[in-house]
């Protein structure tokens, strides 16, 4: 299975699009998923991306692809780590400590954008509105490529308290709310955000 985020609904281009948004991918023993995940960062037309890769250790040739798919893209802000971690919550709060851009987003490993224009929309969108949570679509595929559901958030306060299903790979959030509320928990290990 992997998740697809895309933004559902067309944005104008703002005069103020020159903010950085920080994309952190964690992986571990990925070599098979990176590539893919890489390339639908780092092929976006928005150019301030910021690209964080955690890595946990992998002990296939997870980091060797991340070099080189890197490596493909001089003109971008890569920054790959590999180092133990705590689980997911750990690797993604390294990424966050990382991260300098105003806006925080996180695409796992095996995990893709569904176009190239999804974080110019994005940014677009945050330039012009001014939120400092954003939520979009995410398509969910099985590995053939046949769509399984498309994950929708419910504007509802009570349905979000009831069933927390908000992917990460469609949540943006302005940086310093991480700093202000805290990262994700490291104790938890399903909904620990």
């Amino acid at each position: 299975k992997k998740n697809m985020c895309y933004v559902d609904q067309a944005i104008k281009e703002s005069p103020t699009s020159d903010s950085v948004i920080s994309i952190i991918t964690i992986c571990r023993n990925a070599e098979i998923l990176l590539e893919t995940t890489m390339l639908s960062v780092l092929t976006q037309t928005y150019i301030p991306i910021e690209y964080i890769i955690v890595d946990g250790l992998s002990s296939d040739h997870t980091m060797d692809v991340a070099r080189l798919v890197a490596s493909r893209f001089p003109e971008r802000r890569v920054k790959i780590v590999s180092e133990a971690d705590f689980g997911i919550s750990d690797a993604m709060n390294k990424g966050i400590q990382l991260s300098s851009g105003r806006v925080v987003a996180h695409l796992h490993a095996g995990d893709s954008y569904v176009d190239k224009t999804v974080i110019k929309k994005v940014m677009d969108h945050f330039n012009r509105e001014g939120w400092r949570w954003g939520i979009a679509k995410s398509v969910v595929e099985n590995t053939y490529g046949d769509r399984l559901h498309i994950s929708s958030v419910r504007h509802d306060y009570r349905h979000l308290l009831k069933q927390n299903s908000i992917p990460h790979s469609s949540t943006f959030l302005a940086r310093d709310i991480f700093f202000k509320h805290g990262g994700f928990r490291i104790d938890l290990k399903q909904a620990m955000d």
